[in-house]
């Protein structure tokens, strides 16, 4: 049995590197204000810029490949990670409020990082 396979056409690749740059603008402000945050803000610039050069220029599958694994996560997700926690008053604890907002900001970006990086997907 043979899969169907779906491969992104250059509209779809447009689309795709304006979601990116779309995602970043969300998550770039977002991280501005944590200084602990803003080690990544160098490659995330980066990347917003290298997506609207793309766009505005033309690209290849390298550009989009590269692109897209240039974009890094904002956390080291380790086997053991656990994301940042704060103690309620009452002794329980819970995802930090911060993380949770940078991780819903996050999350579109590396998923529109990922997509860049492949060339199509089964259906």
């Amino acid at each position: 049995m043979s899969a169907n396979l779906y491969f992104y056409t250059v509209e779809d690749r447009q689309q795709q590197l304006h979601q990116l740059v779309d995602c970043l603008l969300g998550l770039i402000p977002l991280l501005e204000p944590y200084p602990e945050l803003s080690d990544k803000l160098a490659a995330y610039r980066s990347g917003q810029k290298r997506a609207l050069e793309l766009l505005e220029h033309g690209f290849s599958q390298e550009e989009l490949t590269a692109l897209g694994r240039s974009i890094p996560d904002l956390f080291y997700r380790h086997r053991e990670w656990e994301p940042p926690a704060e103690q309620l008053p009452d002794g329980r604890w819970h995802d930090a409020p911060w993380f949770t907002e940078v991780e819903e900001r996050l999350q579109p970006v590396l998923k529109a990082a990922e997509q860049l990086a492949s060339i199509g997907y089964s259906k």
